[in-house]
């Protein structure tokens, strides 16, 4: 049996709602996931995070990049902030991975994809619901 050395790779995750805790999980599961920071603006949250997962927390994008150096970033932010917050990053040539909605509009998504086609950016909308059935009836 052939053996594959997969290295693991560090991710960072922007955002610190209940959503973030199962991108956490799976990472704690798959050992070639490493969580590199999280960014979560309020104290209490960082503290929780810190305390329950052992991750390392940062209160801005900024901080995240100056301490760590990830692969890419899950953006897991309200639908209000979602399409600033991928662009940041894709301003910053960082992949995404983006929970959804990644805009709250037809416009701000035509707005937005522009953008990531201009700056030949690597966004991916983590969408789970597209093949069941139940939500295409």
């Amino acid at each position: 049996m052939t053996t594959i050395d997969c290295t693991p790779f560090d991710f960072a995750i922007v955002g610190a709602g209940w959503r973030t805790d199962f991108f956490l999980k799976v990472a704690a599961e798959i050992e070639q996931f490493n969580v590199c920071g999280v960014v979560a603006r309020n104290p209490k949250r960082a503290h929780e995070l810190q305390t329950e997962w052992g991750v390392k927390c940062f209160d801005s994008i900024d901080a995240l990049l100056a301490g760590t150096n990830p692969e890419f970033i899950v953006v897991s932010v309200s639908a209000n902030a979602m399409a600033g917050v991928i662009l940041d990053c894709a301003n910053r040539e960082i992949p995404v991975l983006a929970e959804t909605p990644p805009a709250t509009s037809l416009s701000e998504m035509l707005e937005l994809n522009e953008s990531i086609d201009r700056l030949d950016a690597r966004v991916q909308a983590a969408e789970q619901y597209w093949a069941q059935p139940l939500h295409a009836a």
